[in-house]
């Protein structure tokens, strides 16, 4: 098997999601036995079996995906809670597999899919979506080059605010839905208050962040 041949054919079998106990599945997406499926390319040791050395390549794949998707989103999993947090994590990756050399990418299709899949938020749709474009922009901000923050005499300067006022609206609109449900969603979050997100997301969207620490 030559190269990229042998690159798909893992990459087909890593990225198939995970069963509800959180093991390789034992049908191949070619629809053989995954055992015979990891036999052809994975050699068997003294320990382990072919498939289940593929195994751990599987179930690390997806692990390392939630997580990252954890650490990204954590004002989402607050609203939704963790475990339907996690069963849309699944679903969104599935439909949306990781196609970038970086994790940082992972959660750039969510807000669009979230649209077409108002199902995962239900009542709470406006607000998750408010949420992942504030969480997002954090994520751009880590990115982006740092810029000296907005003062009000530079709005002053450029002619007053009324050319900034549609977007702080819509901004001030996402905070005060954001702010709103920490009260009541508070206790979901497991490591980090919704007041400390809250605190962070902003300071990095208005400053550009140096403090974020995740290797991507």
């Amino acid at each position: 098997m030559k190269l990229k041949a042998l690159q798909r054919t893992m990459a087909r079998a890593v990225m198939q999601p995970l069963t509800l106990t959180e093991r390789m599945q034992r049908v191949a997406p070619d629809g053989r036995p995954m055992r015979a499926y990891a036999a052809r390319f994975i050699k068997p040791n003294d320990r382990l079996t072919s498939f289940e050395r593929l195994e751990i390549y599987n179930r690390q794949y997806w692990f390392r995906l939630l997580s990252s998707m954890v650490e990204d989103f954590p004002g989402l999993r607050a609203v939704l809670g963790s475990t339907r947090f996690e069963a849309m994590c699944k679903a969104y990756i599935t439909d949306c597999p990781s196609r970038s050399f970086t994790l940082r990418n992972l959660g750039s299709q969510l807000e669009g899919w979230l649209h077409k899949h108002p199902r995962w938020a239900g009542k709470k749709q406006a607000l998750a979506l408010d949420i992942v474009k504030l969480e997002w922009a954090e994520i751009e901000a880590f990115d982006g080059k740092a810029e000296p923050p907005l003062r009000a005499e530079d709005l002053a300067a450029a002619g007053g605010a009324s050319g900034f006022a549609p977007v702080a609206g819509r901004f001030a609109r996402a905070a005060r839905r954001f702010l709103i449900s920490s009260s009541r969603y508070r206790s979901r979050l497991c490591s980090t208050s919704y007041s400390s997100v809250w605190r962070r997301t902003l300071t990095n969207v208005q400053m550009g962040s140096t403090t974020r620490t995740t290797n991507r």
